[in-house]
């Protein structure tokens, strides 16, 4: 009877003692562990040794902190090193593609613009055509070359071409020819600051009662816009 207290006394304190572990690893299976960045150093096992130091085939060993490992590795194993440092960066990727182009820009100042004019309505006395463009009062306008490609049919003798600002009647550019006239003809260069918002105009008229003739032509402008007022 007394050796069997003594038995169960003992595996009581077994199974306290085996409770006690249980408790104490399972503590340390929650504990935080702070990151370290290393670097690190252990053996990896080439493989699997049942006998002295049992080893497991791709397992690490022998982990140190530093540059070397906490023992020397078995023969035949492999030393390696690790870390939990940032690597170097990568290299650079490559250029996405290119974007669709800009709207273009406004025109800068001064510009060169063209005008091809061509008569279509006309009174008793002369044809007319002016620019589809308007200038802003204080526009600088010079005329680096004006002149009469064509001429259309005409019972007139002579006629007279005039270049004058739309709001005005100051004659900018003139030019009288007999006909028929030998095309293109040439009219006279000019340079007028505008005072008002206000176009060019071409007239061509005939020298007697007779229906003027239609007319073609070309003035080829510089144009230099007004300062900018700035409040």
């Amino acid at each position: 009877m007394g050796s069997l207290s003594a038995l169960f006394s003992r595996r009581l304190v077994g199974v306290a003692l085996a409770m006690t572990l249980i408790g104490a690893t399972a503590g340390v299976a929650s504990a935080v562990v702070v990151s370290d960045p290393g670097p690190f150093v252990g053996c990896l096992a080439s493989k699997t040794v049942t006998g002295g130091t049992p080893t497991t085939k791709g397992q690490i060993y022998n982990v140190a902190k530093g540059t070397a490992p906490l023992a020397p590795c078995v023969k035949g194993d492999a030393q390696v090193s690790f870390s939990n440092a940032a690597g170097p960066a990568g290299a650079d990727g490559k250029n996405g593609t290119d974007g669709t182009n800009g709207t273009d820009g406004t025109p800068g100042s001064p510009r060169t613009v063209v005008w091809h004019f061509a008569t279509g309505f006309c009174t008793l006395f002369v044809c007319i055509d002016r620019t589809n463009t308007t200038f802003p009062t204080g526009t600088k306008l010079t005329a680096i070359s004006a002149q009469v490609d064509s001429i259309g049919a005409t019972d007139c003798s002579s006629v007279l071409a005039q270049v004058f600002l739309a709001t005005g009647s100051e004659t900018l550019a003139l030019g009288g020819f007999q006909l028929p006239a030998s095309v293109p003809v040439s009219l006279g260069l000019f340079t007028v600051t505008t005072s008002a918002t206000t176009s060019l105009q071409f007239t061509i008229g005939c020298n007697a009662v007779a229906a003027p003739p239609q007319a073609t032509g070309t003035i080829v402008l510089q144009v230099e816009d007004p300062p900018a007022v700035i409040d």
